[in-house]
């Protein structure tokens, strides 16, 4: 029998910042309020629905403290990684 593989797991933005920003015991609200960012916004990159700007990774260097390249980067890689999975084939392989 064999099992059907993707090579790995879509891994979106949002999931990383809200991971981040819960085990500094953050909330959306906490988050826009140090970065200055509006809620709307801290809201839509949690949902993953926008990209990170300069100016959004000037903000969260401001609230949490990692450089703005790591924002940018963490963006493009995420984004990168989405559109390798979308486009990965599926592979099978057989059960030893």
């Amino acid at each position: 029998m064999a099992k059907i593989l993707k090579p790995y797991r879509e891994v979106k933005f949002g999931e990383i910042l809200s991971e981040e920003i819960e085990a500094r015991n953050m909330s959306a609200d906490k988050l826009s309020e140090e970065s200055g960012l509006p809620l709307d916004t801290v809201n839509e990159l949690i949902d993953s629905k926008i990209r990170v700007s300069s100016d959004i990774a000037k903000a969260l260097h401001k609230a949490l403290d990692l450089s703005e390249e790591f924002w940018i980067n963490l963006d493009a890689n995420c984004q990168s990684t989405s559109v390798r999975y979308s486009q990965a084939p599926v592979r099978y392989i057989k059960e030893m």
